[in-house]
């Protein structure tokens, strides 16, 4: 009995200590390829090979001492990578670019599970042309989502690097009737006469004969603002019952305002989110003080330039938003003030939110204009961002912006970030229609 009680022992006791092995091998080692695939959802373009994972980054640093990369995602900068020093197998690091990053893992030995660790990486440059896609091309875009979505749902999208299908995307579905969806229609008219486009003048059609047969239920809803754009609009066949909105409009009583000095300030991390609501009222406020003054309603226009300098005035910005205001007004001190600030935010390549907005940078090289002065390294600067902000799909460019967001992962694990890209058509009829 003593002998059987030996033998059991024998037995057992190896099979606890290699279960306790087996255990301590799955809880404290640390899977690093897994690890790794996660931080690589917050770049645009990964893919897994057996055991490598291929990144592409567009890198705008690389700290060699630290091995950490500072990399773009679209036009959102500020995004960080750390890899090991002791690993980097091969550096072809030259400078601001996109780069192939290649990550070789290899399993821990004598470890049943399917955990793996990072053996060596390494970084190689991408060649890319300076100018892929020529401004006509983004027309293609436009018209391409105009297929699969009406005006009201396609004017703004949004959409993953896993959902590059146009059926796929997330597409307005909500309350519609905005400045941006009106100013859409209308620049989509401007483009398709300037062009002689028959296709995109039919979409436009479409739209305006949708919004004549529900007239009486848009209007019974809550629009907020008086929106300009339908005098715009009515001129190509939008129903004169909506100029009640602007008819009804009873301008409140207010006191004029005048611009402040915000150098006290602090300038806008390219963190900071993109289109925040202070930025979106000084786009729709210049928007209603010039349509007001071109179509002879002086005192709506006067209004809402008032409106507009109280907007700048109570907002965090700086630079973002004064183009816009100082186009509007056409103040030339103002100017003198972007010329020389921005002429420095560009040559330092600061960490500022202006940098990312194609809109905004567009109003600043108008304003340039209509001071016959120019901005040193403005169009230079609206090119790169251009060519960071250009989504390509199928062979056909979408401008985006980009935004990460936290996930929760899967069965309640570590949160993941996700890339979402925003598409705004505006963005790309104003790049398309601006000389």
């Amino acid at each position: 009995m003593k002998n059987k009680i030996k033998i059991i022992i024998g037995i057992l006791v190896p099979l606890l200590l290699i279960s306790a092995f087996l255990l301590g091998s799955f809880f404290l080692i640390k899977d690093e390829y897994s690890d790794y695939l996660r931080k690589s959802g917050a770049i645009l373009f990964s893919e897994k090979k057996g055991k490598e994972i291929l990144l592409e980054v567009d890198v705008n640093n690389f700290d060699k001492t630290k091995c950490e990369f500072s990399y773009c995602v679209v036009n959102t900068c500020g995004n960080y990578l750390k890899l090991p020093c002791d690993k980097l197998e091969e550096n072809k690091y030259e400078g601001e670019g996109k780069y192939r990053i290649k990550l070789n893992f290899d399993s821990y030995p004598y470890n049943p599970f399917t955990h793996k660790f990072l053996k060596s990486w390494e970084i190689s440059r991408i060649p890319t042309e300076e100018s892929p896609f020529e401004r006509e091309r983004y027309i293609e875009g436009i018209k391409s989502i105009l297929k699969v979505y009406n005006f009201r749902q396609g004017y703004t999208c949004a959409l993953t690097s896993k959902t590059l299908s146009l059926e796929e995307w997330f597409c307005n579905n909500e309350n519609f009737f905005s400045n941006d969806y009106l100013k859409t229609i209308s620049l989509a008219y401007d483009l398709s006469e300037r062009l002689g486009d028959e296709e995109l003048h039919s979409y436009v059609q479409k739209e305006i004969e949708y919004l004549n047969n529900n007239v009486d239920r848009i209007l019974s809803e809550e629009i907020e603002y008086p929106e300009a754009y339908i005098l715009k609009l009515v001129e190509i066949g939008l129903s004169s019952e909506y100029l009640t909105l602007i008819d009804d409009f009873q301008i409140p009583t207010y006191e004029r305002e005048v611009l402040e000095d915000h150098d006290y300030k602090p300038q806008l991390s390219k963190e900071e989110e993109l289109f925040p609501e202070f930025y979106t009222s000084i786009l729709r406020y210049s928007d209603y003080s010039k349509l007001y003054k071109e179509f002879g309603k002086e005192k709506l226009s006067n209004y809402y330039t008032n409106e507009l300098i109280i907007k700048y005035n109570r907002s965090p910005f700086v630079l973002y938003g004064l183009c816009t205001v100082g186009e509007t007004i056409s103040d030339a001190e103002i100017y003198k003030y972007i010329r020389t600030e921005l002429s420095e935010v560009i040559a330092k390549k600061e960490d500022n939110l202006i940098l990312n907005n194609l809109t905004e940078l567009l109003s600043c090289n108008l304003y340039a204009e209509g001071m016959n002065s120019e901005i040193t390294g403005l169009n230079e600067e609206i090119r790169e961002l251009v060519n960071r902000s250009t989504l390509e799909i199928n062979g056909i460019p979408y401008i985006v912006n980009s935004s990460l967001i936290e996930m929760e992962g899967a069965e309640g694990k570590e949160k993941i970030q996700k890339i979402i890209f925003n598409y705004r058509m505006l963005d790309n009829l104003i790049y398309v229609l601006y000389e």
